[in-house]
């Protein structure tokens, strides 16, 4: 029974990621429940199994996707001294995973209520999650020590939101809107030792 449950489990969580790969590759309307069905090798009926519906598949990639995100980001920041050169390998990963995501994806995203409600559940723990980073870059001297942090993430969380909101990133792109958006605002929160560490990656 043990190892039934542990079958479905990974059975899932795999149907999970490579739906929410192709979400994030094509857009999520552009994917078709029976083309996933297809290109997995298995019945619709064997996903509605597992998952309720389209959007529950959704929510359920996206929280697999964010929480071996959040892993490896640990995993860099525990392994070395230097937590900004960390932040930073893992800021590179990042971008070059960004360069693969359809900007529909994001809009879609708009559209599902239940993963506007995860988002709205996570709001906090992200304001937390970031501050305590401004406060670690802050204590090693590559963070400004006379920034208002909590505002400046509030700022950054609105202007993403509405960016998507208004379908911005449609007439550019999500790496155009890195370097000009969120570099320019990392770019300024830092000492001249951050930016020295900075200067060191091509983003």
């Amino acid at each position: 029974m043990a190892k039934e449950q542990k079958d479905n489990s990974n059975q899932k969580r795999y149907i999970a990621q490579f739906a929410y790969n192709e979400f994030k590759r094509k857009g999520i309307k552009a994917v078709k429940m029976d083309d996933l069905a297809s290109s997995l090798g298995i019945s619709k009926r064997t996903i509605y199994e597992l998952f309720e519906d389209k959007e529950s598949l959704l929510v359920e990639g996206l929280k697999n996707d964010l929480e071996q995100n959040k892993r490896y980001y640990n995993e860099l920041i525990n392994e070395s001294d230097s937590f900004f050169d960390s932040f930073l390998k893992w800021l590179s990963v990042n971008i070059n995973q960004i360069r693969g995501i359809n900007c529909n994806f994001l809009i879609d995203l708009t559209h599902y209520q239940k993963v506007q409600d995860y988002f709205n559940q996570q709001k906090d723990i992200r304001h937390q999650e970031s501050k305590l980073l401004m406060e670690r870059g802050i204590s090693e001297g590559v963070f400004r020590n006379d920034i208002d942090y909590d505002i400046l993430i509030k700022v950054q969380e609105l202007l993403k939101q509405e960016m998507i909101n208004r379908s911005l990133v449609n007439e550019s792109n999500l790496d155009t809107y890195f370097k000009s958006v969120q570099l320019v605002i990392l770019r300024g929160v830092c000492t001249d030792k951050g930016l020295q560490i900075l200067n060191k990656y091509e983003f």
